[in-house]
C-alpha cells in the first residue's frame, strides 16, 4: 500500500508530495554535509496537441515512455517524480550543476531522438521534445521552495528560447541580459 502511494500510477515514478518529502532531506542533508544537490524540472514540450490530436491513451504512452527515459539516465540514488501532468522533476544528490546538466542533455537527446509508438494501428511513429531546467544548492538557492522555483523558471526560460533546450540557473542567460 505504501508503494502504491508514493507512484504516480500512469509513469510508475514518484508522485508529487513523495518528492517534496525527499527534496527537503535532500537540501537538509546537503546543507548539513556541505554537499551539491542540483534538481531538474523537465516540460515535454507542446504535449497538450498530442491529447487533442491523438487521445489521451497517446498522451499516457508518451508519458510512460519519457518516464522509461528518465529512469535510464539517472542512477539508483536520484529520484525522479512527476511533478503534475507533463512535468518531471529529478533530485540528484551529490551532484553539480555542470554534471546534472549533462544528466538533463543526455535526457533531452534521448527524448528528442525517440520514436513514441502509436496507439494507433498502422500510424507512424510520434516525436516529442522536452525542456529542462537545472538549479542548484546553495548555489542558486538558499531553501527547497527556492530550488524549487529556480528549476522551474529556468525550465520555462528553455521553452520561451526556442524549446527542446536546456537551461541552466545563473549561467544561460537570454541575449538581452548578456548584453548581446
Amino acid at each position: 500500500l505504501y508503494s502504491l502511494a508514493i507512484t504516480d500510477s500512469i509513469t510508475k515514478l514518484y508522485v508529487h508530495r513523495y518528492f517534496q518529502l525527499r527534496l527537503d532531506e535532500e537540501v537538509k542533508r546537503s546543507r548539513r554535509y556541505n554537499s551539491a544537490l542540483s534538481l531538474l524540472m523537465c516540460d515535454i514540450d507542446h504535449f497538450k496537441q498530442v491529447n487533442d490530436t491523438y487521445g489521451h491513451q497517446q498522451g499516457d504512452l508518451i508519458l510512460k515512455e519519457v518516464s522509461h527515459i528518465l529512469r535510464r539516465n539517472i542512477r539508483a540514488t536520484d529520484i525522479a517524480a512527476r511533478y503534475g501532468g507533463e512535468e518531471f522533476v529529478i533530485i540528484l544528490p551529490e551532484t553539480n550543476q555542470a554534471d546534472a546538466r549533462i544528466v538533463a542533455e543526455r535526457i533531452r537527446k534521448d527524448v528528442a531522438k525517440f520514436e513514441f509508438p502509436s496507439v494507433a494501428a498502422g500510424q507512424p511513429p510520434i516525436h516529442k521534445i522536452i525542456s529542462i531546467g537545472v538549479a542548484g544548492f546553495p548555489i542558486n538557492a538558499n531553501d527547497k521552495d527556492e530550488l524549487i522555483q529556480k528549476a522551474d523558471s529556468s525550465m520555462y526560460q528553455a521553452k520561451g528560447s526556442g524549446r527542446n533546450k536546456v537551461v541552466m540557473c545563473g549561467v544561460d542567460l537570454p541575449e538581452e541580459a548578456a548584453g548581446k
